[in-house]
């Protein structure tokens, strides 16, 4: 994503955290957060946002410290669908928590996102405002909690292999089957 402005102006020492505090507003309201770089023991409980980028170009900007920054429709949309009418929400949001102007910092960010999203409250994902049957994803998570249940937990390594019925209870083919 090519923004126009970046919230960093200095080279960010690797023992900080870069935090996006959403500012709370209406759905017509400007974007408006604030951004922190604080120690890995003072970060507050937050919301790591996993959406689909899109299409690169700028369309849209969020106001951070009182300066607009370029980001594109798909970041709009989910900060607006995560944006809370009464109170700020903390967030980590790749393209304002990364700064995209400088792959050497990207390089070290990606070691760290394993890290990012376990260490948050919550994690979000959007997968855009008309992204299709989004309606079956509940059931989709609610079947593969109940076949990862018969073999172990997602995240956790495992030496068992996943047992056909897995895959079947899921739809899907097993690693083996050919279609």
């Amino acid at each position: 994503m090519r923004c126009r402005k970046s919230c960093f102006t200095r080279q960010r020492p690797p023992s900080l955290y870069s935090l996006a505090f959403l500012y709370q507003g209406k759905d017509k309201d400007p974007l408006r957060c604030s951004f922190a770089e604080l120690p890995f023991e003072a970060v507050p409980e937050y919301t790591a946002l996993s959406y689909t980028w899109g299409d690169p170009d700028i369309v849209s900007k969020v106001w951070i410290g009182g300066s607009p920054v370029g980001i594109g429709a798909s970041l709009e949309g989910a900060m607006k669908k995560l944006r809370h009418e009464t109170h700020f929400k903390p967030l980590w949001i790749d393209a304002i928590c990364i700064n995209q102007a400088d792959n050497a910092e990207k390089s070290k960010q990606i070691l760290l996102m394993r890290d990012i999203y376990q260490r948050a409250t919550r994690v979000a994902i959007y997968l855009g405002e008309n992204a299709g049957d989004t309606a079956m994803l509940p059931g989709l998570f609610e079947s593969s909690f109940e076949a990862c249940g018969s073999w172990g937990s997602f995240g956790s390594p495992t030496s068992r292999p996943i047992p056909p019925s897995a895959y079947e209870r899921l739809g899907l083919l097993a690693r083996d089957n050919k279609a």
